[in-house]
């Protein structure tokens, strides 16, 4: 994460093409309409939308109050990953953020599950949670039945560790608050807290929050584009060749070494970027197996 972080503030640093806000605007509208990844399609395909009243009234809020929506990770998908964060992992952010909000009253906490729990064994885990803390009045339950498209319909901030969520919203005007170190966390449109206590504090005080301003979602969509546009091809070929190489693998597992050379010479044929040379996994085999040939 480290280093997707310093590619990005690179990648900002230098000139855009022309047309890149088209190519941006084209990349969200499909995640909208459910194109993309499983994770996306779990998360916006053939899913209810609505407006924010309508979403509201449905969910129980008929307040005045700031809405902030809680945007929980997979529990057990990479936790540690991250280089830092405030909580131990994805779960024990969640229960501590809980047990903070819950003696926040003056706002109110949309909590939206995340749309692929099922698939990793933990459907249920955050319902349950919700049940023990939804008796205090100001937690509410947003349905997995709703699409994502409406969290920036209801809210006025999204709260994640690290997740896409927090770039995705914050190029439609909604501020993020992260709990760990993201590509984008270091930009001004997040609220990028230090320490736990600085993280309860900024909790407390999103009764404040406002929606971006335009000059805050130019450098989200910004930030946007500089990712996709160098992580997402390092990110597509280390997910097909992983596949080819784990196939290989499982034909013959007494080859492993040249296996390595294979993966990261291939890795290296489909995207010639320079970050992928300075990868942790590209550095690993360097290490472990037979050198790559540059």
């Amino acid at each position: 994460v480290d280093l997707n972080r310093s590619i990005v503030e690179n990648r900002l640093k230098e000139e855009f093409e022309i047309g890149w806000e088209d190519k941006v605007e084209q990349y969200l509208q499909n995640i909208y309409r459910g194109i993309g990844d499983w994770n996306t399609e779990n998360a916006y395909k053939n899913k209810l939308a609505g407006k924010k009243q309508e979403v509201l009234q449905k969910i129980g809020i008929r307040n005045k109050k700031k809405n902030i929506v809680i945007m929980p990770h997979c529990f057990s998908d990479a936790p540690h990953c991250a280089s830092v964060s405030l909580y131990k992992d994805y779960y024990v952010w969640l229960v501590e953020t809980l047990e903070i909000i819950s003696q926040i009253k003056n706002i109110n906490w949309i909590i939206k599950e995340h749309p692929c729990n099922a698939s990793y064994g933990e459907e249920g885990i955050v319902g349950r949670l919700y049940d023990k803390y939804r008796k205090e009045k100001n937690i509410y339950w947003l349905p997995n039945e709703y699409s994502t498209i409406v969290v920036p319909e209801i809210a006025d901030a999204i709260m994640t560790v690290r997740g896409t969520a927090g770039i995705e919203m914050s190029c439609q005007g909604i501020r993020c608050v992260v709990a760990g170190l993201s590509f984008y966390s270091g930009g001004p449109f997040v609220y990028n807290p230090k320490s736990v206590k600085e993280y309860e504090c900024i909790l407390r005080n999103l009764d404040k929050v406002t929606h971006l301003t335009e000059e805050e979602i130019l450098c989200a969509r910004k930030t946007l584009f500089a990712a996709f546009d160098y992580l997402l091809p390092i990110q597509e070929a280390y997910q097909e060749l992983s596949r080819n190489l784990y196939e290989d693998f499982r034909k013959d597992n007494s080859s492993a070494a040249q296996n390595i050379e294979k993966y990261f010479g291939a890795l290296l044929e489909l995207n010639q970027r320079r970050p992928i040379t300075e990868s942790y996994w590209y550095q690993w085999g360097r290490k472990n197996g037979k050198p790559v040939q540059n």
